[in-house]
């Protein structure tokens, strides 16, 4: 922002620049310092506009040449999330079925806890109808000593 802001200065300044120049060098032709020639005149016209266009086509390349950076770094950041994300899909992933695996062991522990505290047979069938709910709240309450 900034450097857009100074360079479109640069451009007035070297316009007014040349101005002065003209007014300069137009007061030295009146005091009669210079040659009653117009060449002078001419050339440093010449030169003025040859210098701004010469600058104009400067800035259009460079800015061109920042665009273009510009649009190389914003894909190598798009590549980028997009690495991250599929990432971040496959860690999902991986602790949703680490997820699972936990509650099934967990399932599995709380049963074997269940059966081991039947003491009878008619209990073990009363532990097979039952849900993993009801298990795990029977077996936490046995834990706990409720």
């Amino acid at each position: 922002m900034m450097a857009t802001l100074f360079t479109a200065n640069l451009d007035l300044a070297i316009a007014g620049a040349l101005i002065i120049i003209a007014v300069i060098l137009f007061i030295l032709y009146k005091m009669s310092i210079l040659p009653q020639k117009s060449l002078p005149f001419v050339a440093v016209a010449i030169a003025g506009v040859f210098g701004v266009t010469l600058f104009r086509s400067w800035l259009l390349n460079k800015q061109v040449n920042d665009l273009k950076k510009r649009d190389d770094e914003m894909k190598k950041k798009e590549k980028e999330l997009l690495t991250i994300q599929k990432k971040s899909e496959q860690k999902e992933l991986d602790l949703q079925i680490a997820l699972k695996k936990l509650e099934d062991e967990r399932s599995a522990y709380e049963r074997a806890i269940a059966e081991i505290s039947r003491k009878t047979a008619e209990e073990r069938k009363e532990l097979a109808n039952k849900t993993r709910e009801e298990i795990s709240d029977e077996v936490w309450k046995r834990i706990n000593g409720k």
